[in-house]
């Protein structure tokens, strides 16, 4: 017990220092309301504090290699990771959280209201089906499908700005076999966590 609480109080410190203290408060009330709801409908396997606020520093671990962005979307945000994550830090970007099933989509709507996210959109649809009139600056997701899939159904809201992050694990090598025509960039976090970075047009920092 006392691991997890000296664990949890160093995530909750770190994100405090990056991203002020409202994120924090609204990180915990994130927290209560997902294990209310996960008693009942089983959104996700983090069954306390420690566990959800390790998934929420994974949602915003990225943030320091990308310049401001306007507006990002996430595919298949689930039970809020990194969509809902990163609305909370990022109060001034435009967020549109896409997750087809309808109870995960409900409860990001409960929690958005409790949370009073004006920022943020919940897309209760497949990402095929998603449609803005302005462009998205970056596309997200943490557990839906191959890089190259994704970077397909996403080209209806991108252009040649957009950038594009994907959450993968130890074997992200195995999705780069087919996508040498893209330039993209690996960060590796820990031995179970990559950032997989796609830029179109220019290629900055690359």
């Amino acid at each position: 017990m006392h691991g997890t609480l000296s664990t949890l109080m160093n995530l909750r410190t770190i994100l405090k220092e990056r991203f002020g203290n409202d994120f924090v408060q609204k990180c915990d009330l994130f927290c209560e309301i997902l294990l209310e709801w996960n008693k009942i409908h089983s959104m996700t396997k983090a069954k306390n504090f420690e566990q959800i606020y390790e998934n929420i520093e994974d949602s915003v671990g990225f943030l320091d290699y990308f310049n401001d962005f306007n507006s990002f979307a996430d595919i298949g945000t689930g039970a809020g990771f990194p969509g809902m994550i990163i609305a909370m830090a990022k109060p001034q970007v435009s967020s549109f959280l896409i997750e087809p099933r309808q109870k995960r989509a409900a409860f990001l709507n409960f929690a958005k209201n409790k949370i009073g996210l004006l920022n943020c959109t919940i897309v209760n649809d497949r990402a095929e089906n998603f449609a803005s009139n302005t462009k998205i600056d970056l596309v997200c997701s943490r557990a839906v499908g191959e890089a190259k899939i994704l970077l397909e159904i996403s080209k209806q809201f991108s252009n040649e700005q957009t950038q594009y992050l994907f959450f993968k694990g130890s074997s992200v090598e195995n999705e780069l076999k087919n996508l040498s025509e893209f330039e993209y960039k690996i960060i590796k976090k820990n031995e179970n966590r990559n950032y997989l970075i796609f830029k179109n047009g220019e290629k900055n920092g690359f």
